[in-house]
């Protein structure tokens, strides 16, 4: 598994995407709108008397004072309150203004008034970029203050990462990165309409992972080698709906095998028995016509035995044989048979 791109989510709705390249870590924070400020004297105040012994941070109910409002994100994420101008946010208040992109009066204004105040005083940062700007050493170097310039096209993060390293791979990479979050920026801006997330079962596996389920996705399922898949393999999501299937499960494999073999031979039995009662029926159905068949032949001989004692009677034209079996129905029948038969 390819472990140089993690992507973290957290039930709060904040995410993390961390990559790696040539040992550098590039890590994205994510938020959802609910981290947006919360100010405090929009609060309605509570009877409940824990409420103040828990908040630790009361509320400063100045006008102009940056700290009357409790934010979520502060630091070096920023302040989360759609300002884009008081995103650099010092711990005592102050809003540190730069343009972008940043020229390096900015850069060195966002560095020395806005980072070294967040700095841990513990440790002692890698490389200040500034502190030998203007220093005569910078001719000995492998690269020059313009090839800098050239090389990351004015993204003060790239110029960062090539001065402090010295190569010139890191730089393309955090260039590439910078591009890359802009974009995603972008996306992210756009509205969308979500699906909501898939019900499937344990051991079944989704492509592409990740919770994506926008509008245009198609999300097909699959199952571990030792499992065999049941439901809809592909499912799209269309205008906030799936499309129609049946949730995705897993069956091992041996199981299946041995089902189907039971189903087949349980299928068999059913088509012999068939056949077997087809035939049963059919010899029944036989030996019955052949009694009735024996039984009338009886009969007549019989009733030929009982009319010998009789004289002959008068031979009966067909008029007269049918006469009696017909009805009014018969008829325009009996007038075409008179017709056709004279006697």
């Amino acid at each position: 598994m390819n472990q140089s791109e993690i992507e973290v989510m957290f039930a709060s709705g904040a995410g993390l995407r961390i990559e790696e390249s040539r040992g550098l870590l590039n890590i994205v924070v994510a938020l959802p709108s609910s981290f947006n400020e919360t100010d405090w004297r929009s609060w309605d105040e509570t009877e409940e008397p824990f409420f103040w012994e828990t908040t630790t941070q009361g509320p400063v109910l100045s006008r102009y004072d940056k700290c009357s409002t409790q934010y979520r994100t502060v630091g070096l994420l920023g302040t989360f309150n759609g300002d884009p101008y008081d995103d650099l946010t010092t711990p005592d208040c102050m809003e540190i203004r730069t343009n972008y992109p940043q020229s390096e009066a900015d850069a060195r204004n966002v560095y020395y008034e806005f980072g070294e105040n967040f700095a841990d005083d513990r440790y002692t940062p890698l490389f200040d970029p500034w502190l030998h700007s203007n220093y005569s050493s910078w001719s000995g170097l492998i690269f020059t203050r313009e090839e800098v310039k050239v090389l990351c096209q004015g993204v003060p993060a790239c110029e960062y990462d090539f001065m402090s390293s010295g190569r010139r791979e890191d730089a393309l990479d955090t260039l590439e990165y910078e591009r890359k979050f802009e974009l995603k920026k972008q996306k992210g801006e756009i509205r969308v309409q979500s699906c909501g997330p898939l019900v499937k079962s344990k051991g079944v596996l989704k492509y592409p992972s990740g919770n994506n389920y926008l509008h245009g996705i198609t999300v097909t399922f699959s199952c571990k080698p030792e499992y065999f898949l049941h439901g809809e393999q592909q499912r799209t999501c269309v205008n906030g709906t799936w499309s129609p299937g049946w949730w995705p499960w897993c069956r091992e494999r041996t199981e299946e095998t041995a089902l189907k073999w039971m189903t087949g031979i349980l299928s068999s039995v059913a088509i012999i028995l068939a056949i077997v009662v087809v035939f049963i029926w059919c010899a029944m159905e036989g030996r019955r016509r052949q009694r009735d068949f024996i039984r009338g032949r009886k009969l007549q001989s019989s009733l030929g035995q009982d009319e010998s004692h009789y004289p002959p009677k008068r031979r009966q034209n067909s008029l007269d044989i049918q006469l009696p079996t017909c009805t009014y129905t018969c008829i325009p029948t009996l007038i075409f048979f008179m017709a056709w038969n004279p006697e």
